[in-house]
């Protein structure tokens, strides 16, 4: 498939790294299936993926969900600028990184979910 029409969910770094999601005009379950206390395993870098990958909090490379909320405001994407203000807001101050949506998650996918996800170790 082109890569022009893939979304993307950006993970934006509030304090470490960055990384993109990929996905399809679905985003994949495991995105859209965090709830507050999970962990998944953070990647680091700037690598692109297609879902998360939930594992035990005592895993040595987990980061675990702090915060989830939805952007508020509708219509046309509100910008990455806009996005990362509500994040330092509304998630937590253990908060490490930041998952939310891109423009092309927002715009294809319908996504206005963010994650706040804190480092375990």
């Amino acid at each position: 498939m082109a890569k022009a029409l893939w979304p993307t969910v950006l993970l934006v770094v509030v304090a470490v790294g960055i990384a993109a999601l990929a996905c399809e005009a679905e985003l994949h379950p495991s995105l859209t299936h965090l709830e507050v206390g999970d962990c998944v395993e953070w990647l680091g870098g700037s690598a692109e993926v297609e879902e998360l990958e939930h594992v035990d909090c005592s895993y040595p490379a987990a980061i675990r969900v702090v915060a989830l909320f939805h952007v508020t405001g509708s219509g046309a994407w509100p910008g990455k600028t806009a996005i990362d203000a509500q994040a330092d807001l509304r998630c937590p101050w253990e908060t490490s990184y930041v998952l939310g949506p891109s423009k092309d998650s927002w715009e294809k996918a319908g996504n206005r979910r963010v994650a706040c996800f804190e480092r375990v170790r």
